[in-house]
């Protein structure tokens, strides 16, 4: 049985580094996919209410991620509209290897008024987010 760990502001607070108007979660180690999603969703919940326009998510430091289904990338990305009430835009950084080349993640997540969009380095990421501060 897998113990579930709450997301509290003080653990958003110790995972997350705020800097030039957006916040960076990079999470290291072994990485739960559904904790994993829970977290980011209760960050994005943070940083709308706090004016952070912008969350990078940055799992290439995971170990053990897999590429997550289609079905787990649609409920996600609307639980992280929700989240974001369209006012916070997330981009996801990750190893090429789990980024899907057709982008149905991107696709999904702008269809549900999410801004978001995948890249395979932190450059490109800021870039783009930074467009939406």
């Amino acid at each position: 049985m897998q113990v579930q760990t709450s997301v509290t502001v003080e653990s958003i607070k110790d995972k997350v580094s705020f800097d030039d108007g957006y916040a960076v979660y990079a999470p290291e180690g072994s990485m739960n996919l559904d904790e994993g999603v829970k977290f980011v969703t209760e960050t994005i919940k943070y940083c709308r209410e706090n004016d952070v326009r912008g969350l990078i998510v940055d799992v290439r430091g995971t170990i053990g991620l897999k590429n997550p289904s289609v079905a787990d990338k649609f409920w996600y990305t609307q639980d992280w509209f929700k989240a974001a009430g369209a006012q916070v835009a997330v981009a996801l950084v990750a190893n090429r290897d789990l980024i899907d080349p057709t982008l149905i993640g991107v696709t999904m997540a702008e269809n549900a008024g999410l801004r978001s969009h995948v890249f395979d380095n932190m450059d490109d990421a800021v870039a783009w987010l930074k467009r939406f501060l």
